[in-house]
Formats: C-alpha cells, structure tokens, sequence
C-alpha cells in the first residue's frame, strides 16, 4: 500500500515538474518573441538616429503613410517576398521587396546559384533562409494593413510587385531586415531610391554583430 502511494507522489511529481517546465518554455518563447520585436525597433531607430536620416524617422513616415497603397497582409512567401490582398479589387499579389535580399529558405535554381556564389552548402543556406523568413513573419503577423512605396519600376520580370514595404508604426519592412542582419542589399537599377541607406544599413549590422550577418 505504501509503495503504491509513493509511486503515485511520484507520478504526481513528475505530472507538476513536467507541467512546470512547459510553462516555463512557454513563457521564455514569449519573452524571447517579445525581445526580438523591442530589438528590431531599437536597431531601426538608433540607425536612423546615427545617420540622421529624418525622411524614415517612424514618427514622421506615419503621418505619410496616406501617400503609399494601402494593402491587406496575407502571407510570408519567404523573407524577401510577402503576399498581399489589394483592397479595392480583392486581389492577390506577390510583393517583391525592394533592394535587399534574403538567404533562400527552398530549394531552386537561386539556390544552386547562392552555394556556387558563397560556397556554403545547401543546408546552411537554408537553415538561414527559414530563420530569416520566420523573423519577416514574426514582424507582420500582428500587421493587418501594409503600406506600398514605388519605385521607377513596378513590377519584375517574375510579375510580382516591386516596393518598399511599410508596417503601420512607420518602419520601412526592407529597411528592418537590413539594419537587424536578416538581408543584404541587392539593388537593381533604376529602383535605387535608398540603396545608399541599405548600404550603410549593412555595415551597422555587420559592425554590431546582428542577425544571421555571420550565417550568409
């Protein structure tokens, strides 16, 4: 009788511990998710601040945002390229971002490209290409509305939109994944309006260390 009784305080032991430890990591997952949304504002905010950049300063960008297209967020194709709905024609669309490229997180002909061009294999280049999208969609799966700035071209040669993406607090999406390390500045001409930021964007994130600067 007594041995059944200690093995029952045991099982009830281990039942709390184990009820304990999911609590635990469910409550650091949540500080952690907490953590990277504060970091990437700071990052962004401290850029524009060093650099005096007052044209993108959030507070200033939010009053404008009237002059973007408004569109509705959908998905997270990967971390350079989200899907949209415009609002008036109830339509789907791939919106490239502008000036930046992230780590390919499938399998493709870029791919094949990227492992010739960095000489890294396969494996890694995705393991980054997943982080980086998972950071993009961390970023706006709290967004319900996203805001467009054009460039010269609109469209690539794939059919999907070319812009500058802006969340509802003003940050400039293309901006965030540079300045906090989950891109590298890819710029095609004529769509150079802030190559030069990107570029600078690159080096505060490779000098500080962030994101997967390291990994690509």
């Amino acid at each position: 009788m007594t041995s059944k009784k200690n093995i029952e305080s045991k099982n009830n032991f281990f039942a709390r511990f184990l009820n304990f430890i999911s609590l635990f990591l469910i409550l650091l997952a949540l500080i952690l998710l907490h953590k990277q949304n504060k970091d990437y504002y700071l990052n962004y905010v401290n850029f524009i601040n060093q650099n005096g950049l007052k044209s993108l300063d959030p507070n200033f960008v939010k009053n404008s945002l009237n002059d973007f297209e408004k569109v509705k967020f959908y998905k997270v194709i990967d971390g350079d390229t989200i899907k949209v709905i415009e609002l008036n024609e109830n339509k789907e669309y791939k919106v490239r971002l502008i000036g930046i490229d992230t780590p390919e997180s499938t399998r493709n002909p870029k791919l094949e490209r990227d492992v010739k061009r960095t000489h890294k294999d396969e494996q890694t280049i995705i393991s980054s290409g997943l982080k980086a999208k998972e950071y993009t969609y961390n970023i706006l799966k709290n967004q319900e509305y996203l805001y467009l700035e054009y460039d010269i071209n609109k469209y690539d040669k794939y059919g999907r939109i070319l812009a500058y993406v802006y969340l509802s607090n003003g940050c400039m999406l293309n901006l965030i994944l540079v300045v906090n390390g989950y891109a590298k500045v890819y710029t095609i001409p004529p769509n150079v309006k802030y190559s030069e930021i990107f570029k600078k964007a690159n080096e505060f994130a490779r000098n500080n260390r962030l994101g997967l600067y390291n990994e690509f």
